[in-house]
């Protein structure tokens, strides 16, 4: 598991699980995710086909329909971080 972190604001961040359909989806999803820069953290798991990323709300969900349009989107479920608001 490769994890990329950056200081995480807490306040309307979401924690997105994302399940790809191909290694090369995967791949594509993850090198957007580490591109952008509003991102806090983000966790691949290349085998399974997985990755969960920490970034503010918008963003996220910006990052997830973008992901989704350029297909290989399986699963997606996003949560609110404990504590936000």
């Amino acid at each position: 598991m490769l994890r990329l972190s950056r200081v995480a604001r807490v306040t309307q961040d979401r924690v997105f699980e994302l399940q790809l359909i191909s290694r090369p989806a995967t791949e594509r999803a993850f090198r957007l995710l580490s591109g952008e820069g509003r991102v806090a953290s983000i966790s691949i798991e290349p085998g399974a086909r997985r990755i969960r990323f920490l970034a503010p709300e918008r963003v996220a969900r910006a990052l997830v329909e973008r992901i989704y349009l350029e297909g290989g989107l399986a699963f997606c479920t996003g949560h609110r971080v404990a504590g936000g608001r």
